[in-house]
């Protein structure tokens, strides 16, 4: 397992200056600590935006169907409500809470899952 960095791509970007400012930008990142046995990191797509002194960030988990492939463990995300991930950001937290069963087949065979809720 790495450091677990995040690479932060981005895809498009937005910027409006004028009477009120704003900045809006997605992609995708990326993490070694999402990354199966092969090095092979899961890109997860975000989009964000800053306006009114206030940060968005939504996570679209539309790629991650089959879960994700950690390596060591296998994580699928559960949606809650309209969303599977959610983001807080502000000036004291950056935080990512999501809902999933992480399952550890080579580990602890096919039987035994945990189940992580927000």
């Amino acid at each position: 397992m790495g450091n677990g960095a995040l690479e932060f791509f981005v895809r498009g970007l937005e910027l409006e200056f004028g009477q009120t400012n704003s900045l809006a930008f997605s992609g995708q990142l990326k993490s070694d600590l999402l990354q199966n046995n092969a090095g092979d990191k899961t890109p997860i797509h975000y989009a964000a935006s800053y306006s009114a002194d206030q940060w968005n960030v939504a996570i679209d988990d539309g790629n991650l169907s089959s879960g994700i492939d950690l390596g060591y463990a296998e994580l699928e995300p559960i949606q809650n409500g309209n969303q599977t991930f959610t983001v807080t950001m502000d000036q004291d937290e950056f935080a990512v809470a999501f809902a999933g069963i992480i399952s550890m087949p080579e580990l602890l065979g096919d039987g035994f899952s945990l189940e992580v809720q927000q």
